[in-house]
């Protein structure tokens, strides 16, 4: 704020777990001065060094001096309890008047840290309690929320492959084959078809129960979700089963014209 006596500020520790220090900014921010700022953060300011304004013609909103944010703008103390949280300060010590250091108290102890540098009344931690309260409710409302949406999106999938599976069991050899969502799964059961030829020479009731067992098999795992491009022939196995389809081919073809 302009009216303070002195730059308010707020400085830190990182939170203590065994042997880790202060968070360091990614390498795409190199010249960050000495925090790692979080993007939420850094969209709203534009920055000069280690001083973060909100425009061009603004005083600097804030400053960054080593493990000290200096606020000049009072409105911007949740964006620097927002940078302490990034770079997992378990405490700040806040400088300035009564009415900053209050503000900071009830912003930072919100969000559990711990504050120095001011002593709250028993109503204002009571307020503190009350809002950490509400915060955590939201936080469980919007996890429950994500949650749900992710379970009725789960459902609404698998449904979606059931039908799919059904559709792919229903329809003929020729329709799965121009069918863009069953080509690749019609391909295998043409591979089949192949290998039950070779199989079963000469016993068409068997061959035939191969293929079908393949469909089912196909149909099951396009109901669980499985991609079947892995179970895609290899190059050297599709030519061998064009070559088999095209002899199969010829091989009608030479039976049509000597039944003319």
């Amino acid at each position: 704020m302009n009216d303070e006596p002195a730059a308010p500020d707020l400085s830190g520790a990182p939170k203590q777990n065994g042997s880790k220090s202060l968070k360091t900014p990614p390498a795409s921010d190199a010249d960050a001065p000495g925090l790692a700022i979080p993007e939420a953060v850094k969209s709203k300011y534009l920055r000069r060094g280690d001083k973060f304004h909100r425009t061009a013609g603004d005083k600097p909103a804030f400053a960054i001096k080593g493990d000290t944010i200096q606020i000049g703008d009072q409105n911007a103390l949740r964006d620097a309890v927002r940078i302490a949280k990034v770079n997992k300060w378990s405490s700040i010590t806040v400088k300035g008047t009564k009415a900053f250091r209050q503000q900071a108290y009830m912003i930072a102890a919100a969000q559990g840290m711990t504050v120095k540098g001011y002593r709250p009344s028993a109503l204002e931690k009571l307020d503190v309690e009350r809002a950490s309260d509400k915060a955590a409710k939201r936080k469980d409302q919007s996890q429950s929320k994500s949650a749900a949406r992710a379970g009725v999106d789960a459902k609404g999938i698998k449904a979606q492959n059931a039908a799919l599976a059904d559709r792919f069991l229903a329809q003929s050899h020729d329709k799965n084959r121009s069918d863009p969502e069953l080509r690749k799964a019609q391909s295998l059961v043409a591979a089949a078809v192949i290998v039950a030829r070779d199989r079963y020479p000469g016993k068409p009731e068997k061959r035939q129960k191969f293929v079908e067992e393949t469909k089912s098999q196909l149909a099951s795992a396009i109901s669980a979700g499985k991609k079947l491009a892995g179970l895609q022939p290899s190059a050297t196995q599709r030519e061998t089963i064009q070559d088999r389809i095209r002899q199969i081919v010829l091989a009608k073809d030479k039976t049509r014209l000597r039944e003319r």
